[in-house]
C-alpha cells in the first residue's frame, strides 16, 4: 500500500486562518432564552410571557423546544410547562418552571 503523504503526529494548534470561521470558535448561536429561563427556575411554578410571534411566526416550535428541553436554557426535558395563546394579531408563548421532585 503507498501512502500519498508523510504521516506525522504531534500536539499542535492550528494556526489562525483567514477563512472562515477563527480557530476556537463556537459552532452555535447565543441562546437568546438563558436569563429569562433563569428567571423562571428563581420562581418555580410562576407562568410567565417569554415571546410573542405575530401570525406568520411559528410559536409551537418555541413550545416543543421548552417542553423537550432543546437548548441549554431549558434543558432538562420536562422542566419547563409551555402553552400558547392567542391575543388578537399575535401569540404569546407562555413557560413555567416546573418544581424539581425531592
Amino acid at each position: 500500500m503507498t501512502i500519498a503523504a508523510a504521516l506525522t503526529f504531534r500536539w499542535e494548534t492550528p494556526p489562525a486562518t483567514t477563512v472562515g470561521r477563527p480557530v476556537g470558535a463556537r459552532d452555535r448561536k447565543p441562546d437568546p432564552y438563558v436569563d429569562i429561563a433563569a428567571q423562571l427556575r428563581e420562581h418555580p411554578g410562576r407562568w410567565a410571557a417569554v415571546a410573542e410571534f405575530r401570525p406568520e411566526g411559528s410559536p409551537q416550535n418555541l413550545v416543543r423546544a421548552i417542553r423537550a428541553g432543546h437548548t441549554r436554557s431549558w434543558a432538562p426535558a420536562g422542566a419547563f410547562e409551555a402553552t400558547r395563546r392567542n391575543r388578537g394579531d399575535k401569540t404569546v408563548v407562555y413557560a413555567r418552571y416546573l418544581q424539581p421532585q425531592t
